[in-house]
This record gives C-alpha cells, sequence and structure tokens, in this order.
C-alpha cells in the first residue's frame, strides 16, 4: 500500500513503469476492522471503506500509465477476503498457495514473480 500511495499521490507513476502487488490489501481487509486508528493507524488504514482506501480507489488514473499486475491468495487470513488483494486495473492472478506468507516463500509464487519481473 505505500508503493501504491506513493505512485498516486506523490508522483511516483511518472518514474514507474510496472508495478507489482503481491497480497496487499487494495480493497481493505476484515482483519483491520476492529483496530481503532489510536492503537495502530497503519493497520487501520487497510480497514475496508478507509479513508485511505477510498482516496486511492475513488480515482487511480495515476496508475494507467503504469503496467499493473496483482497476484493474491484465495484463502488468505491476513487480506480476508483474499480477492480483495487486487489493483483494480491490470491482469491478477490467484496464486495457488494456502497462506499470505507463502505468497512471498512458495517455489510456484516465486517463479510467478520472477516470470513478471521479466517480461520486456
Amino acid at each position: 500500500m505505500i508503493g501504491r500511495t506513493w505512485l498516486q499521490e506523490f508522483g511516483g507513476a511518472k518514474r514507474t513503469h510496472r508495478f507489482i502487488s503481491v497480497g496487499s490489501p487494495q480493497k481493505g481487509t476484515l482483519t483491520a476492522q476492529c483496530i481503532p486508528a489510536w492503537l495502530l493507524a497503519g493497520v487501520a488504514d487497510m480497514k475496508r471503506g478507509s479513508p485511505l482506501l477510498r482516496s486511492l480507489n475513488g480515482n487511480y488514473a495515476e496508475l494507467q500509465s503504469v503496467e499493473c499486475i496483482s497476484f493474491f491468495c484465495r484463502w488468505d487470513l491476513m487480506v480476508c477476503p483474499g480477492w480483495q488483494a487486487v489493483l483494480p486495473i491490470g491482469p491478477n492472478t490467484a496464486v495457488p498457495v494456502w497462506t499470505h506468507q507463502q505468497l512471498m516463500s512458495h517455489p510456484k509464487s516465486l517463479d510467478l514473480l520472477i516470470e513478471s519481473l521479466l517480461i520486456d
């Protein structure tokens, strides 16, 4: 979410060709719903309908110039439901893994990420 905020709100899209999102709560996560902002503000920003997510998802014109790719885990318990971890534009792929952590450690997931990084 930090990368997406930089792309959309701080001009990062002008300097970026490709943005790959891996299991990030682009549309929020139910896991964050009960976290008060005074306790963990960064986690509270991941709530469904938070001001940050409303801003990012309300106007994503800045992303139009960036090649966006999303990877998510259907059974993710950190970003729940898992299919909410996709950007509003670009292709998205459900990675055949069981956990959020496996999105960055399972060989199949790593193969998909490497393939995306090496696209011409």
